[in-house]
């Protein structure tokens, strides 16, 4: 959206954008009737986790990326249509790998792909899909970067294996972190959706979840045989891709443990999941992603709703994080 000026001024701000039309908006609106509680959640998270952040000597180059996540999201943009739908039409994200704000926006956006994709592939050659669930042994959070790349390239060796690719002719592969509440260690595992035809679950091609197991255990190259989980994924595709488009690190997780944590694994955590390809794509779920004109499922940028839709018409309406009510407000004054 290009915003090319905003005022607050006498009860009215006004918003003047590229058409040269000017909106003024009462800030004495009912805000009851503007449902942003997710909102104003994720965002006292990543303010909570912004702070920690902001603790961190100046020096350190966490700072800044707390001072980011501290700024994420300050305003948001919601366009209004005729009928009252509500649509977010701009705001400004930190894009930090531990940022609750941005994992959530990012798992919708993932979510709501996946479920465009795995609606599309159906209609278009009628293949079926599995859920795949790969693990290893938990890790202290010094280790969790080598144990990622460790796995990523376990992933590879396995998706490059002329069986796999006979068997499964569509991957999506996504990378979650949990810890563990009791010791700390971090839960790093691959989830994953494979698209097989649908003969595979009554031909000979067909591989019980401890084969699956055992060849997880050979890409990995480990002397343990690791847990996996296979199920298949049903309609409404809605729902299972909620359940495939996880946070990178478990935020709820994180938030309960911020005050167990110590400085150096909060650093480690942060550098363990910087950098790497968390989600990632191939086979025709790539095609359809390329057919029905997707952007990056791991950027944010583009990620507002709609955008393909003229805003001219709407009413555009900003809402200011008030750090001292925890909640979103019209009013930047309040």
């Amino acid at each position: 959206m290009n915003l090319l000026q905003n005022i607050s001024e006498g009860g009215f701000l006004y918003l003047m954008f590229n058409s040269n039309s000017i909106i003024p908006y009462p800030q004495n609106q009912d805000e009851k009737l503007i449902h942003l509680e997710k909102w104003d959640k994720m965002k006292a998270q990543s303010q909570l986790l912004a702070e920690r952040l902001l603790s961190f000597h100046p020096d350190s180059p966490l700072w800044p990326i707390g001072e980011r996540m501290n700024l994420c999201a300050s305003t948001l943009f919601f366009g209004y249509t005729e009928d009252g739908e509500r649509r977010l039409r701009n705001t400004s994200y930190c894009r930090a790998r531990l940022c609750p704000v941005c994992q959530w926006r990012r798992s919708l956006k993932v979510r709501g792909q996946m479920t465009e994709i795995l609606e599309h592939v159906e209609r278009a050659q009628g293949l079926r899909y599995i859920m795949f669930t790969v693990t290893v042994r938990n890790c202290q959070s010094r280790d969790l970067r080598p144990t990622l790349k460790t796995m990523l390239r376990a992933w590879g060796r396995l998706t490059s294996r002329a069986w796999f690719k006979k068997i499964c002719l569509g991957v999506y592969r996504a990378v979650e972190v949990s810890i563990n509440p009791l010791d700390k260690s971090c839960h790093p595992h691959i989830h994953a959706v494979l698209a097989v035809r649908p003969g595979y679950f009554s031909g000979r091609d067909y591989i019980k979840t401890e084969e699956w197991a055992q060849r997880w255990q050979e890409a990995l190259e480990s002397p343990y045989t690791p847990i996996v989980h296979l199920t298949v994924l049903k309609k409404p595709y809605e729902k299972s891709a909620a359940e495939i488009a996880k946070y990178s690190l478990k935020v709820s997780n994180l938030i309960e443990l911020l005050n167990e944590i110590p400085d150096l694994m909060l650093a480690e955590l942060h550098y363990g999941l910087s950098g790497l390809r968390l989600f990632s794509l191939s086979g025709v779920f790539r095609q359809a992603h390329k057919e029905l004109h997707l952007t990056d499922m791991d950027d944010l940028q583009g990620e507002e709703e709609n955008l393909n839709e003229s805003f001219f018409d709407d009413i555009i309406i900003p809402y200011f994080w008030n750090a001292g009510l925890s909640r979103y407000c019209t009013d930047v004054r309040i």
